[in-house]
């Protein structure tokens, strides 16, 4: 059964493997393994197809977990207020990602 505080918080699972990377449950990857899964997927994309724009469509706890791979320090709360679809500028060189949280989107357009 259950535990009271896990029934009544949507966002227990989640939270608690975004402030423990290595948390999961029985049948599921940690915080840590989808980044890393996602990290080489991307990785192997970029390398093979040399183009400078990908548009990658997932679930946004991936989208989300890869993130945080990228900039560590983002917390929850901002996890929680992600806009699905939304656009990100996610730079690739070097076999190294980076983040551009500064591109500014046209309005209607839902950025990060």
């Amino acid at each position: 059964k259950m535990p009271m505080s896990v029934s009544m918080n949507p966002w227990f699972f989640f939270e608690t493997s975004w402030n423990n990377n290595q948390y999961k449950t029985a049948d599921s990857e940690s915080g840590e393994e989808c980044a890393n899964r996602a990290f080489k997927k991307l990785t192997n994309i970029a390398n093979t197809n040399k183009c400078k724009c990908i548009l990658v469509c997932s679930h946004s706890n991936l989208i989300g977990y890869f993130l945080k791979s990228i900039d560590n320090t983002l917390p929850f709360s901002w996890f929680k207020e992600m806009k699905c679809p939304a656009l990100y500028d996610i730079n690739f060189e070097d076999n190294n990602f980076s983040w551009n949280k500064n591109l500014e989107f046209p309005n209607g357009i839902a950025g990060h």
